[in-house]
């Protein structure tokens, strides 16, 4: 069947604060998402673990992270990766600089195996994997991470690469860069046959309503993952957060990104496309 489109409409960063934690939940009890991915390294896990339960039917992932929040194995087995208050080296250039170092790579492993038996321990079923910044599109990053995920039996990690064409222009420069230097950085790696086609940085912080009913009233026949971030944009309390996340979580785009989600514009625009909505597990 050529023509069907299949969409797994997706949420990062579940388990960084109850704030946003609540719009990923919001956004598929009354919304389109169908699928999250989960961090173990931020304050807000824990009030994630606790909102589950109100949406079964969410498909659930890893959200693995090498450069926000605090390691889940003991500080002093992966002090490579760790800066001097003992959270992990934000800077995405470090992580490129440093992926060709075998002690450094052998840290990210012990890390985000352990990242990935916690979300275990903690009763997450997961059908998928990404990471934060996209940190596993480094090419020494990604043979590791898929080697990792192979162990634990997590078939799809997601190719953050998106298409140049047929879509919304691009309103944030920076948004241009990432696209520009994950283009380049996949070139350096193999393409696994039959890959979920990939949407989300071109207009990460920006997929409001109107841009995501553009995304789906021009989407190309596939299986897709579009990826949001939605959120109430507030953040009672910063004092357990890294500085360098605290603007993410109280931008007002969280809002507007989750208020797209459960809009009657996108439901209308999803149904005319004839797009069927799914999450990673159904994907054969």
């Amino acid at each position: 069947m050529p023509d069907v489109k299949k969409v797994v409409f997706h949420a990062d960063d579940f388990g960084w604060s109850p704030g946003i934690n609540e719009g990923i939940i919001d956004s598929h009890q009354h919304g389109i998402l169908t699928s999250t991915s989960v961090i173990t390294t931020m304050p807000g896990l824990k009030d994630a673990v606790r909102r589950r339960d109100g949406a079964p039917s969410l498909g659930y992932g890893a959200h693995l992270s090498i450069n926000l929040g605090r390691p889940i194995s003991a500080p002093e087995s992966v002090n490579l990766l760790l800066d001097r208050n003992g959270c992990f080296q934000y800077s995405y250039f470090y992580h490129l600089r440093n992926s060709r170092n075998k002690r450094y790579l052998d840290q990210v492993r012990r890390e985000i195996s352990a990242q990935l038996v916690k979300l275990g321990d903690l009763g997450f079923r997961l059908d998928h994997a990404n990471s934060q910044s996209h940190t596993h599109m480094i090419p020494p990053i990604r043979d590791l991470f898929e080697e990792v995920l192979q162990e634990f039996s997590i078939r799809h990690l997601r190719c953050s690469v998106e298409p140049w064409h047929g879509r919304p222009r691009i309103r944030n420069p920076m948004n241009f860069v990432k696209c520009l230097t994950l283009e380049t950085l996949d070139t350096f790696g193999s393409t696994p046959p039959g890959r979920v086609q990939f949407v989300g940085i071109r207009h990460s912080g920006l997929m409001d309503t109107q841009t995501l009913v553009d995304y789906l009233r021009h989407l190309k026949p596939g299986t897709w993952e579009i990826a949001s971030h939605p959120g109430t944009g507030v953040l009672d309390d910063d004092s357990l957060y890294p500085q360098s996340a605290v603007r993410h979580m109280r931008s007002a785009n969280r809002r507007l990104e989750w208020k797209a989600l459960v809009s009657n514009e996108v439901r209308t625009a999803l149904h005319e496309a004839e797009i069927n909505p799914i999450r990673f597990s159904d994907i054969g």
